[in-house]
Order: structure tokens, then C-alpha cells, then sequence
């Protein structure tokens, strides 16, 4: 039987072999930071192509000036919009609108994703009328506010609730019922109560899905509340666009769309910066 003192000489030649292979192992490749300068290149690429399209077919005349107005001239009647006419109000209707809607529809999708998503009974109890009831699409139901609603404000408040509703609870109980068992297991283990539970392993694990549904349902909330001006609105950018689709006035119309279209983008695009910073840890390689 060797000694001890042979055991130890073993160990420490076997250690010092293990380390010199150690530093014989070539270093982990570096990965090498893209600039951003390239990327946001091209991300302008296609817009500058289409604004360039756009100029072309506007100054060759090949589209009449009624479909596709001059650059020019939707840029003095955006100001003169601005300055003698409601422009300003009817946008702070339509975000005041959907603002009031999305923070009801958030607060109940929560809720109702949490019940459902944490108790089987709610689940076996709720479940089928909801997803009976969300199998009717949202614009079906328009009809059915109105007639309880009228074509004021409730009604649109109503309408925009009902649809960030399904998004932020279908979200939250996916979210939540997709969560590893296996993390339930270890709170067990260490035998947390169901809050400390809730608190600590679902919500942290569900809470990409949750996030994604918060998100999803701003941008779906404003094509709502423009959606319902339209079709009963007196103020508001859907009613701007009803307008000037009624008297031809196209500049005005393509001014609407550009401001729908671009709130909608820095709504979504404030959105991603706050998951970036929120869940850096789903940021993607460069």
C-alpha cells in the first residue's frame, strides 16, 4: 500500500500536469464589438429608396397629384394644420383615449392572467367562456359597444380595454403556465408559501411573456382607438382621417397617416429600449 507521502507527490505532479495543459490551451477567441455606424446605414436604406421613389413618380407626374400629393405639399399643410386648425388637440383626444383604455386592459389582463395562470380552479372555471368569448374577433364586437356605449368616449375606452385585454391575458397565462416545473420544485424544496413563490420564481420566469403581451397591446391599442374614430368619432386622428378622405384632401390625409404611423413606431421603439434594459440578458449576439 503506498504511503501517504506518495499519495500527496502523486497528487501535486498530477495537479502541476493539469495546470501546465491549462496554460498550454489557447485563449477564447475575443468577440469583436460591430459598429453600429453600418447597421444604422441600413436600416435607412429602403426608406431612403422609397422617399426617393416617391419624389420621382410626384415630379414626373406619372400617379395624379390627388393620390400621391407632392412631398412639399404635405409638408405646408402639416404646418398649416398645426397652426389654424386642431391638429395638436386631436392627436392628445386619440393618446388620451387609448392611454385611459390600454391601462384598464393591462390592469385586467393581469389580473385574470394571474388567477388562471396560478390556480387550476380559475383555470377550470374561467377558461372555456374566455376562450369561447376571444374567438369572436374584436371588430365584431364595435357594433354591440356602440349600441350600449353610444359613439362617445366610453365607448372607444370600451372598445380598446376589450382588445389590450386578450393581449396582455393570453400573455400572462402563457407566460405563467409555461414556467419549468423544476423551478416550482426548488421553491418547495426550500419551502417558500405561495406569495414568496409567485414573487420570486413565476413572475421573474414568465416575465418575458408578460412583457412581450405589454407590448404588443400598446401598439394594437393605438390601431384601436384610430380604428373607432373612424368609424364614430368627432375628434381625434381617425376622424382626421374620415375628414379628409370625405372633402379629397389628400395632403391632410397623408399628414394623418404619416403622425399615426410614426407614433405608432416611437411607441414600439421606447418599448424595445425598455426591454433591452429591463431583460438584458435576452439582448441577441452581435
Amino acid at each position: 500500500m503506498p504511503a501517504a507521502s506518495e499519495i500527496i507527490q502523486g497528487g501535486v505532479a498530477s495537479g502541476s500536469r493539469a495546470f501546465q495543459v491549462t496554460e498550454q490551451a489557447e485563449p477564447l477567441p475575443v468577440r469583436k464589438t460591430r459598429k453600429k455606424f453600418p447597421v444604422l446605414v441600413l436600416k435607412l436604406v429602403v426608406p431612403v429608396i422609397l422617399f426617393a421613389f416617391w419624389i420621382l413618380i410626384t415630379e414626373k407626374d406619372w400617379i395624379k397629384p390627388y393620390f400621391v400629393p407632392k412631398i412639399e405639399k404635405i409638408a405646408v399643410r402639416f404646418v398649416e394644420m398645426v397652426r389654424f386648425e386642431s391638429l395638436l388637440d386631436d392627436f392628445w383626444v386619440s393618446f388620451h383615449v387609448m392611454l385611459i383604455g390600454y391601462v384598464l386592459g393591462v390592469t385586467l389582463g393581469l389580473i385574470q392572467g394571474f388567477m388562471l395562470g396560478i390556480s387550476r380552479i380559475n383555470d377550470t372555471l374561467f377558461s372555456p367562456t374566455l376562450n369561447a368569448v376571444r374567438q369572436v374577433p374584436l371588430l365584431a364586437w364595435f357594433p354591440l359597444f356602440v349600441l350600449f356605449f353610444g359613439i362617445n368616449t366610453p365607448m372607444k375606452v370600451v372598445f380598446i380595454t376589450v382588445g389590450v385585454f386578450v393581449h396582455v391575458y393570453l400573455n400572462v397565462y402563457q407566460g405563467i403556465r409555461a414556467v419549468n416545473k423544476e423551478y416550482i420544485e426548488v421553491a418547495n424544496v426550500f419551502e417558500y408559501t405561495r406569495w414568496q413563490t409567485v414573487r420570486r420564481v413565476i413572475f421573474p420566469a414568465a416575465f418575458p411573456a408578460i412583457y412581450t403581451g405589454l407590448r404588443l397591446a400598446a401598439s394594437f391599442s393605438w390601431g384601436y382607438v384610430v380604428f373607432a374614430e373612424m368609424m364614430n368619432g368627432r375628434r381625434g386622428m381617425g376622424w382626421i382621417l374620415n375628414d379628409a378622405q370625405e372633402l379629397l384632401d389628400a395632403p391632410r390625409l397623408y399628414v394623418a397617416i404619416v403622425i399615426i404611423g410614426f407614433f405608432g413606431f416611437f411607441l414600439d421603439y421606447l418599448l424595445g429600449l425598455l426591454e433591452k434594459r429591463v431583460m438584458h440578458w435576452k439582448r441577441q449576439p452581435m
